[in-house]
């Protein structure tokens, strides 16, 4: 049995329509994709649920919002990786 730890990341985006009239936006993030077979990324949540979700771990959520009215989109993953692992790019 390998020695491994779990780390787990969320992000959360706010956004505000600050005009007279309703719009229609869209959000694009994206979570870490690994390229290496001990380290496993996965998206344990999306709120809202994203429009769609791309083999790439792109994600892409679909809004509309009323004047002066905000939105909150956020997504959690978690990275297992091997405890002796360095990995790049992680918060």
């Amino acid at each position: 049995m390998q020695d491994k730890r779990r780390l787990r990341f969320g992000y959360e985006t706010e956004v505000r329509n600050l005009r007279p009239e309703k719009i229609a936006l869209e959000i694009r993030d994206q979570w870490p994709l690994s390229r290496h077979e001990s380290i496993r990324v996965k998206l344990e949540s999306a709120e809202p649920r994203p429009a769609e979700q791309t083999e790439l771990n792109e994600l892409t959520w679909k809004l509309s919002l009323e004047p002066g009215a905000k939105q909150f989109v956020r997504f959690d993953f978690s990275v297992e990786q091997p405890r002796h692992a360095e990995v790049m790019g992680l918060p």
